[in-house]
């Protein structure tokens, strides 16, 4: 094995392809395999370079930052292939800048890192670095925490159940500081501490956690999730959006066919469902609703127009939300939500006033507004409330529910036909099921293409998750919340806290290895 080893090795002392093997785990869960290489390559070259060595530095960790922003964000470029005629000089530049401009992060966290002594001290400082990285990436200007190094756990669920106590910027801090400890101490015995740190803490405490806390449901109400595979293009082409409205009826249809006894149906269509705005189209809302038994419902995605100030075009009478709707038998609308965390160039220009008209959407029609913030439904004769939560929204730790009033169930609508069978599905997915785990909350999950299902409070998948690019329904009982997780009642303090225990505990350290009298 020393033979391939050393010569991958070789092969990851440039920086792009380090960082390639680095987020390749994440990208695509198995490939964490190669994580662990990539990231030694890169903390070794940097604990290497003498102090104050700022441009060595900055061109090491922009180099690593782009393989690794690369990797695992260049599904965002395959948005440009629903519309390839008009945005296809746009592939490149989203395939290329994106990751460019998030690696600068990397490259100033370099910088960071360089202030401090070589060796120990340096690869010591270094995961409280990256833990910053990772936060200022996820808020600064409209945020993209899409990449955190946390999500590499998901490959088997355990991993992810320290995030019900220090989110998945947590997960992100332990296992770079897993991997900071292994170089730091590669040449004592005192690396295997790493790997403990690292693996089997997380995975320890996941498996017990998942056993004391099994899944629990609702025993007379069941989701059944929609998933119509829709071509996107198609969507709102009026050729077919009167078939495509159609087939969605045709498979609730369906799913009430094979309606378990005793069971009532909360019925769950994806993010913009149709284009109709079933607000406003009496007919539609008519025909979509005509099934519904007393005591069931349909939550779907909608764009929701009404009478407003247009920004866009002062003269247009209409402003536009990517909405939720509920509606109830007799064409009943039971409860809204307006989608308040918006996607940049997906559903708004920002900074319209500046950018325009040198930049457009990739979508079609007017800017959507922003909604007033995470909001929780409540529906009579439900013995659960909603926490409504549309597409990119389910990215943001602590930003999905009301905290105030906490839901007991999240209904997650999304769309991933924009990225094909890649990465972006997948990671989707995954970023559901760790907002489940933070907040203790269950989460159906229904897509236009897939992936689609219901998690538990833990994130345990509750019956079958349908796979991308199948039409499909799924029958799926309502889970049981959990108690409020701590990160759910005291927010970013655990976190604070553990970084607080390993500054001081670091500084201890740093002591007991002299390296105190080098700072």
């Amino acid at each position: 094995m020393k033979g391939p080893i050393a010569h991958l090795m070789k092969l990851l002392e440039q920086p792009i392809l380090a960082g390639i093997s680095a987020g390749i785990g994440i990208a695509h869960l198995p490939g964490i395999i190669l994580q662990p290489f990539g990231f030694v390559a890169f903390l070794t070259a940097l604990s290497s370079f003498p102090r104050f060595e700022h441009a060595r530095a900055f061109r090491l960790g922009l180099g690593f930052g782009f393989g690794y922003h690369l990797v695992t964000l260049y599904w965002i470029s395959l948005a440009m292939h629903v519309d390839w005629a008009q945005f296809w000089p746009l592939f490149i530049p989203a395939l290329l800048f994106i990751p460019a401009g998030l690696a600068v992060l990397t490259g100033l966290g370099a910088v960071a890192g360089v202030q401090f002594p070589q060796g120990k001290a340096r690869l010591l400082v270094y995961p409280l670095i990256w833990l910053a990285q990772e936060w200022i990436q996820g808020h600064l200007l409209t945020g993209l925490p899409l990449n955190p190094l946390g999500l590499s756990y998901g490959l088997h669920l355990s991993g992810l159940q320290l995030a019900n106590t220090l989110s998945i910027y947590g997960l992100s801090f332990i296992l770079i500081l897993g991997y900071s400890l292994f170089v730091a101490f590669s040449q004592q015995r005192l690396r295997y501490l790493s790997l403990f740190l690292a693996f089997l803490i997380p995975f320890g405490y996941g498996t017990y956690h998942l056993y004391q806390n099994p899944v629990e449901v609702y025993p007379h109400h069941s989701f059944a999730l929609i998933q119509p595979n829709t071509d996107q293009s198609e969507k709102f082409d009026e050729r077919y959006v009167e078939g495509n409205f159609h087939d969605l009826i045709a498979l609730s249809l369906d799913a009430k066919a094979e309606q378990p006894e005793g069971q009532k149906l909360v019925y769950v269509w994806p993010e913009v469902a149709t284009a109709y705005d079933l607000t406003h189209n009496h007919g539609a809302r008519a025909d979509a609703t005509h099934f519904l038994e007393k005591g069931e419902v349909l939550i779907t995605g909608l764009m929701r127009r009404q009478k407003g100030k247009n920004l866009q075009e002062p003269h247009h009478p209409w402003i536009y939300f990517n909405s939720i709707g509920i509606f109830g038998p007799k064409r009943a609308i039971l409860g809204l939500y307006d989608k308040h965390h918006l996607v940049p160039f997906g559903e708004y220009v920002p900074y319209r006033e500046i950018l325009d008209p040198l930049v457009t959407k990739i979508t079609a029609g007017m800017d959507c507004c922003p909604g007033e913030g995470p909001t929780t439904l409540t529906l009579s004769d439900f013995p659960f409330e909603l926490g409504p939560v549309i597409c990119y929204e389910s990215i943001f730790p602590g930003e999905v529910i009301d905290r105030k009033n906490r839901p007991d169930v999240m209904i997650n609508l999304s769309n991933d036909a924009y990225y094909m069978n890649s990465a972006g599905p997948v990671l989707n997915h995954l970023h559901a099921r760790v907002r489940a785990i933070e907040e203790g909350l269950p989460v159906a999950r229904a897509t236009m293409t897939g992936l689609s299902g219901v998690f538990g409070p833990q994130g345990q998948d509750v019956g079958p998750t349908l796979p991308f690019g199948v039409r499909d329904f799924a029958i799926i009982p309502v889970p049981k919340p959990a108690p409020p997780t701590l990160f759910h009642q005291y927010g970013w303090l655990p976190l604070l806290g553990l970084v607080i225990i390993y500054v001081i505990f670091g500084l201890t350290l740093l002591g007991g290895i002299g390296i105190r009298k080098s700072l």
